[in-house]
């Protein structure tokens, strides 16, 4: 883990985080994930590999990202969360 990430005060983080990790990841320590996740002690953490990714799993898989990072919005903040910003709003019959 990078030296400036251990000086960060992990505790102070209050909102659900997603890690989301390439499974090829050859910049990054793999540990490095779960050291995160148990100094994230204050919020829900969720870890989750991104299969046939590396460090950019963003580039490498974008699909698989983007349908991750939805799932994990509505999980922990609502279908709502999403509609606002960009669908106008619940459409309420």
């Amino acid at each position: 883990m990078s030296p400036w990430m251990l000086q960060l005060d992990y505790t102070a983080i209050r909102s659900p985080v997603l890690i989301l990790w390439g499974a090829q990841d050859i910049m990054m320590d793999s540990v490095a994930r779960f050291r995160l996740k148990n100094d994230i002690v204050n919020a829900p953490v969720r870890v989750q590999t991104v299969e046939q990714a590396g460090h950019l799993s963003l580039v490498d898989r974008p699909d698989y990202v983007a349908e991750a990072m939805l799932d994990f919005i509505t999980e922990h903040r609502g279908l709502g969360a999403l509609a606002k910003p960009y669908a106008g709003g619940l459409v309420e019959k």
